[in-house]
C-alpha cells in the first residue's frame, strides 16, 4: 500500500515538472507557444506612464506625440492627427529656450523633486489598476536607471547621474510591487541619434541594446516587458528571438514576464505575446500620453 502511494505520488508531480523546465527555442514557433502569464489574464486595467526629459517642455501640438520632442525639434518635421507646417516644435522651442539650448539639457532639469513612489502606487491602486508601465527609455536614449550603455554616447544621459540623481525605476518599482500591483517596463530599442545606430546598427545591438535590455531585466525583474522602436529593422537584426529565448528560459522572470508584439520589422500583430490591435492603438495614441507634467 504505501508503495503504490508513493508512485502515484511521483506520476502527480511528474507532469508538472516537466512543464516548468520546457525550453523555448529562438524561433517564433517555438516562442508563440509559451502561454500568457495567468496573472495578465484577469488584469483589465493598467497605467502607462511615459517620463523622461521630454516631461521638462512637457509640450507639443494637441495631435502629436510630446514624447518625441526630440525629434519634432531636431528634425523640423511633425506628424499626427492634423494639419501642421512641421517646425511648430522647433518654433516654440526656441521662442522659450533660445536657439542654442540643446535638448540635451532637458536631462538636467527633470529633477523629480515632487516624485514620492509610495503615493503614485496607492493612487494606481485605489483606482483600480492591476499593474503599471514606466517608460524605462525612450527613442531618446535616457535612462530612468543607471545604466553604464546609456553613457557610452559620449556623456551621461541617465537619472542617477544627471537630474533626479536617484533610481526612478528601481524606486518605482520597489513602490509598485510592495502595493500589490504588477510592474512593468516600457523599453525602446533604437534611440534615434545615438552615434552607434546611425552609423553601426550591428554594434548598437551586440555592444549597447542587448546588454543595456538584459540588465533591465536582471535588475528589476519586470512583469510586463513593453518592447517599442522597432519598425526599421526585422527581427533578426535586432536578435530579437535569441533574446526573448533567454528571457523565457534563463532569466528569474521566464514563468511571468509578459512581453508585447513589437520585436521587429512586421512582427507587431504576428508574434510575441498580447498582439496590440489596430484600435487600441488609435485609443492608446490619444490618451497615454496627456498626463500631467511630472518634473
Amino acid at each position: 500500500m504505501k508503495k503504490y502511494i508513493l508512485i502515484v505520488g511521483v506520476f502527480w508531480v511528474l507532469p508538472c515538472c516537466l512543464e516548468g523546465q520546457k525550453q523555448y527555442q529562438p524561433t517564433w514557433e517555438s516562442l508563440d507557444s509559451r502561454p500568457v502569464a495567468d496573472w495578465y489574464s484577469n488584469a483589465k486595467f493598467g497605467i502607462f506612464i511615459h517620463w523622461g526629459p521630454y516631461s521638462v517642455p512637457a509640450w507639443s501640438p494637441k495631435g502629436t506625440y510630446a514624447e518625441w520632442y526630440q525629434y519634432w525639434l531636431q528634425n523640423k518635421t511633425l506628424l499626427g492627427n492634423g494639419t501642421f507646417d512641421g517646425d511648430e516644435v522647433t518654433k516654440y522651442h526656441e521662442k522659450t529656450y533660445g536657439n542654442n539650448f540643446s535638448y540635451y539639457e532637458f536631462g538636467k532639469l527633470l529633477k523629480a523633486d515632487l516624485f514620492e513612489p509610495d503615493n503614485w502606487a496607492k493612487l494606481f491602486k485605489d483606482a483600480g489598476a492591476k499593474y503599471v508601465v514606466l517608460t524605462a527609455k525612450h527613442h531618446d536614449g535616457y535612462t530612468l536607471w543607471p545604466n553604464q550603455q546609456a553613457n557610452d554616447r559620449g556623456f551621461a544621459w541617465n537619472s542617477m547621474e544627471i537630474g533626479a540623481k536617484r533610481d526612478l525605476v528601481g524606486d518605482l518599482s520597489v513602490a509598485i510591487k510592495d502595493s500589490g500591483l504588477k510592474m512593468g517596463l516600457y523599453y525602446s530599442l533604437l534611440e534615434w541619434y545615438h552615434p552607434w545606430w546611425l552609423s553601426d546598427k550591428e554594434r548598437f545591438v551586440d555592444e549597447h541594446f542587448l546588454p543595456q535590455v538584459k540588465e533591465l531585466v536582471i535588475k528589476y525583474k519586470p512583469d510586463v516587458l513593453w518592447a517599442d522602436g522597432v519598425s526599421t529593422m526585422q527581427a533578426e537584426q535586432w536578435k530579437s528571438k535569441e533574446f526573448l529565448a533567454w528571457l523565457f528560459n534563463d532569466s528569474e522572470v521566464k514563468n511571468t514576464v509578459v512581453v508585447n508584439d513589437r520585436w521587429g520589422k512586421g512582427v507587431q500583430q504576428k508574434h510575441g505575446g498580447f498582439l496590440r490591435q489596430s484600435t487600441i492603438q488609435q485609443i492608446a495614441a490619444s490618451t497615454y500620453h496627456r498626463a500631467s507634467k511630472l518634473i
